[in-house]
């Protein structure tokens, strides 16, 4: 399957394209399974359409009563429910117990505070790979490695199991 992580600068592009986010994703996606079609025997039945395709929304930074990303979040939606065999929403915005996903600040300190360490070796896998002004919205690495893989391997396995018994 495909994992897609939303990146903000789709909804930040303008409300016409915000708008017509969905319809160019699905042409994308459609496009990518022409160009694979030499592949198509290692498809799940040999079919692109049951390729499971997850698009998910990553962090707090998604707000759905901004207007342009709640355009781009309600595509995500509506092609789940158009394309059920393929495309699958998973927010990850929140952990399975509701409370918010940790980020980088919360992880690691704040670049910009005095009692940041300057010089690591190796460097640090933190808030250095983003500018720090950005932190609060990038998971951190433990999210990564915890939740976020547990959930979308969780979501991945569950949509081929759906497919198989299906077929």
């Amino acid at each position: 399957g495909f994992v897609w992580v939303q990146g903000e600068s789709d909804a930040h592009a303008g409300a016409t394209y915000a708008e017509r986010h969905s319809q160019y994703f699905s042409s994308m996606v459609d496009r990518l399974g022409e160009r694979l079609s030499d592949l198509q025997t290692q498809f799940l039945h040999s079919q692109w359409k049951h390729v499971p395709w997850l698009n998910v929304l990553a962090t707090r930074w998604w707000d759905e009563a901004l207007a342009d990303h709640a355009k781009v979040i309600d595509g995500y939606r509506r092609l789940s429910q158009e394309r059920p065999r393929q495309m699958h929403f998973l927010d990850l915005r929140l952990a399975e117990n509701g409370a918010a996903m940790e980020t980088n600040e919360e992880h690691f300190h704040n670049p910009a505070w005095p009692d940041y360490p300057q010089d690591v070796s190796p460097p640090l896998t933190d808030g250095r790979t983003c500018e720090p002004a950005m932190m609060h919205i990038h998971w951190s690495s433990c999210a990564y490695r915890g939740e976020v893989s547990r959930r979308i391997a969780a979501l991945l396995l569950e949509c081929g199991l759906k497919l198989a018994q299906k077929n």
